[in-house]
């Protein structure tokens, strides 16, 4: 099974374990927590030689900017749709077990938020296309996780 490592870039920041994550994303919102933030996780991959994946950690300060976070995976070519559509679900999943748990208890301890971050996976699928299909099963894997789940072109 494919697994996330724990490090991933910032434009800004450059690399950065999940640790480093959680203290960046904390920092941000403490900033301003007049704003409502989204944290958004998703990931999505093409087919070259190999199938590569790229997840990314979104946290959005709405109506005011935000700030991401990527890593890029590599695994052998995944060539039907479903598997590799089920393995981005996978990843996103996996990230966001290691951080929305971590995040909101460092959130509840130390800044004392009134207001929580909506927590978001969004997975690249849509009611028109070949993924249309898939759309039940991988959102109900995502809520079954815990998680609220995001399509296009949401």
């Amino acid at each position: 099974m494919l697994t996330p490592t724990n490090i991933f870039i910032s434009p800004s920041k450059g690399k950065l374990s999940a640790a480093q994550i959680i203290n960046d994303v904390a920092l941000f919102i403490s900033e301003d927590t007049r704003y409502k933030y989204r944290i958004i996780i998703g990931t999505d991959s093409q087919n070259h030689t190999d199938t590569e994946f790229v997840i990314a950690i979104i946290v959005h300060r709405v109506g005011n900017g935000g700030r991401y976070y990527w890593q890029r995976l590599k695994a052998p070519k995944i060539t039907q749709l479903r598997p590799r559509i089920y393995q981005e679900a996978l990843l996103s999943i996996q990230v966001a077990n290691v951080l929305f748990k971590q995040f909101e208890r460092r959130m509840a301890t130390i800044y004392k938020l009134t207001s929580k971050p909506e927590l978001e996976i969004h997975v690249d699928i849509g009611q028109v296309g070949k993924t249309r299909e898939l759309i039940k099963e991988v959102i109900g894997m995502i809520q079954g996780n815990g998680y609220q789940a995001k399509i296009k072109p949401e």
